[in-house]
């Protein structure tokens, strides 16, 4: 096993034994437990991703970036939910989605 192998295969064993969508940068505790670089990682993700082993999907943070979480192939994509506002318009409450 090459050093690229066994990266490769730690974050899959993980990805496929743990449910839900992990966050790329959780992802990061799980190489950096095996003295790998958080880049490294990223790398390794990206070409799994490519390969077809693993599904991914992005997600905006706090500040409006564009993040990535990766997930086992048999999970679901969950749609991104709405913003709702209510307005009040001549008495009458209307929710508004955003």
């Amino acid at each position: 096993k090459t050093k690229k192998d066994s990266l490769h295969q730690y974050l899959l064993e993980y990805i496929n034994s743990h449910e839900g969508w992990h966050k790329k940068v959780h992802l990061y505790s799980v190489a950096d437990e095996h003295e790998y670089s958080p880049e490294y990682c990223g790398r390794q993700l990206r070409t799994m991703y490519q390969q077809g082993l693993i599904q991914r999907d992005e997600y905006k943070g706090k500040r409006k970036q564009t993040l990535t979480k990766y997930a086992r192939l048999d999970t679901q994509v969950i749609p991104p939910y709405k913003a709702v506002e209510l307005v009040d318009r001549n008495g009458i409450l209307t929710a508004i989605i955003n």
